[in-house]
């Protein structure tokens, strides 16, 4: 069975990612795996100090990682939930999990310059991506937990060599979707002929959009096409920084408001 893996801060934006990824695991009969990471608050000091015990700050994680299961369940009574707490480095345990569960997304919330800074990438963010060898499907407040029907795959048409046919391939299949293939046209003398080629490898629909910005491509397409889910390759072709960087974050995800899934190259 797959297994789709939620790193959760009990925030609302993690609550409503939580939710989503178990609409997702219903849709393709995965089990849920809600992750918290955790540090020791201190107080800044000459001689640092805990502010509160270690036991009580376990506790009251686990009081919110069984909250945060009890609601998943009562909305999903059919859902396999497992919850885990760690204590550490946020990039180390989530890349500790990933390695014994093999999950075949990792699901975060986001909500505005909040969320996804503090659940999950913060100052780490390009070394998580870059790292991980599994989707990241970044959910943005307020989308509604609907299949994941029509998916658009963004390329710059550049790197064919390293787009992951094979992964773009099975995740289609695995939500039993349609793909299209997305070009944001932002310069009129740039060849697009590579785009027929790469979508007729991924058996995908190609569609090129002329505009002068990239996220109002996307944004314009996404509209056209009811798009349920973008899929982006942030590592080689700085998309990430485009999209996830505070400048740009709310015009991809905000703007498109549609889950953006990260693809490891």
């Amino acid at each position: 069975m797959h297994t789709i893996l939620v790193a959760t801060d009990f925030s609302p934006a993690s609550e409503e990612a939580a939710m989503f990824a178990a609409s997702l695991a219903s849709q393709i009969g995965a089990s849920l795996h809600l992750a918290h990471i955790y540090q020791l608050p201190v107080n800044i000091s000459e001689t640092p100090m805990l502010i509160v015990s270690s036991d009580e700050i376990h506790h009251n994680v686990d009081l919110h990682m069984s909250r945060a299961a009890e609601t998943v369940k009562k909305n999903f009574p059919g859902i396999d939930i497992k919850t885990e707490s760690r204590l550490g480095a946020i990039t180390d345990e989530l890349n500790e999990i990933c390695s014994k569960l093999k999950p075949v997304f990792v699901v975060a919330g986001y909500e505005g310059h909040k969320g996804i800074e503090d659940i999950f990438f913060g100052q780490t963010a390009l070394s998580i991506l870059r790292h991980s060898r599994l989707p990241v499907l970044v959910v943005p407040g307020g989308v509604l937990n609907n299949p994941l029907k029509k998916i658009a795959f963004a390329t710059d048409l550049t790197h064919e060599d390293q787009i992951p046919f094979e992964k773009i391939k099975n995740i289609t299949s695995l939500l039993g979707a349609s793909l299209s293939i997305v070009h944001v046209l932002t310069d009129e003398k740039k060849e697009t002929g590579a785009l027929s080629a790469i979508a007729s490898k991924l058996g995908a629909e190609p569609h090129i959009i002329s505009n002068g910005n990239f996220v109002d491509g996307m944004l314009q397409f996404s509209r056209q096409h009811q798009t349920d889910l973008m899929m982006v390759i942030p590592h080689k072709h700085n998309l990430f920084e485009r999209m996830f960087s505070k400048q740009h974050t709310g015009e991809l995800v905000e703007k498109i408001h549609t889950p953006v899934l990260a693809l490891p190259e």
